[in-house]
């Protein structure tokens, strides 16, 4: 008999299909705000691109995700929980 695969959204309590929720994300470099009131989620499954020119703040909000830049204001969850505690438990 074969055992279940782990669904790790389920260990740290994602509740529903999002994935990632980004709630009015303001990142900065020192005194320089690079973005400013971001606002966005993604389901799981869901494909999704982030576009736009150089040094319009793509990687490092891609960086705020993986909990590698911090947050200026706002907040971001990642399976149900600040990104800071899903960090331990995903891998990019």
């Amino acid at each position: 008999m074969s055992t279940p695969p782990r669904n790790p959204r389920a260990e740290i309590g994602a509740d529903r299909d999002e994935t990632v929720r980004v709630d009015a994300v303001t990142l900065a470099y020192g005194t320089r705000r690079v973005l400013g009131d971001v606002t966005f989620s993604l389901e799981a499954g869901q494909a999704t691109s982030l576009i736009g020119p150089n040094g319009s703040g793509k990687s490092t909000l891609l960086n705020a995700i993986a909990g590698l830049h911090p947050l200026a204001a706002g907040s971001i969850q990642v399976l149900g929980t600040d990104v800071t505690a899903a960090r331990r438990r995903v891998a990019y």
